[in-house]
């Protein structure tokens, strides 16, 4: 099962454009997604969450910022020479002492060591909205990731967030 995309809302391309082009309120991707992601998540996960059940992220999300929201999933099996699961669940939220910055992360199952991780996707400064963050945000993901996707679920799943 995958769900792509977000629903309920559009961004028109000439706001986008207007946006853009407007110094004062001028859109863009932040380089230091990494160090952004360290100001939302300032401890570690902590020893007592079980973060090693396949089926069970939530004691993980509950750890997420109160802001954040989920924007969309990827569930699927891939069958290979072996198989393993794909499970990641995308969040928008808020970055703390910025204006107008969000952060697309995810909490993703590894299947090669058998426990959830979080991960920093990328960053976005100078929209208005949180649905406006997140589309932009899945849609600079999704085309950063299409290009090493391959065929296969992933490759359709990104494609989705991107039309």
């Amino acid at each position: 099962m995958t769900s792509a995309g977000i629903k309920n809302f559009y961004i028109s391309e000439e706001d986008l454009e207007m946006r853009i082009g407007n110094p004062e309120d001028r859109v863009h991707f932040l380089e230091n997604c990494d160090d952004l992601f360290d100001m939302v998540f300032k401890e570690e996960i902590p020893d007592d969450i079980n973060v090693g059940n396949p089926n069970d992220h939530f004691e993980l999300e509950e750890l997420n910022p109160t802001d954040a929201i989920q924007i969309s999933e990827y569930d699927a099996e891939t069958y290979n020479w072996t198989s393993w699961v794909e499970k990641t669940y995308y969040y928008c939220c808020s970055v703390p002492g910025m204006t107008k910055t969000y952060l697309l992360f995810s909490i993703d199952w590894d299947d090669n060591w058998g426990n959830w991780v979080r991960l920093p996707l990328c960053a976005i400064k100078g929209v208005v909205s949180y649905e406006e963050a997140s589309k932009l945000l899945l849609i600079k993901f999704a085309k950063e990731s299409l290009d090493n996707a391959g065929d296969g679920p992933w490759a359709e799943f990104l494609a989705q967030l991107i039309s």
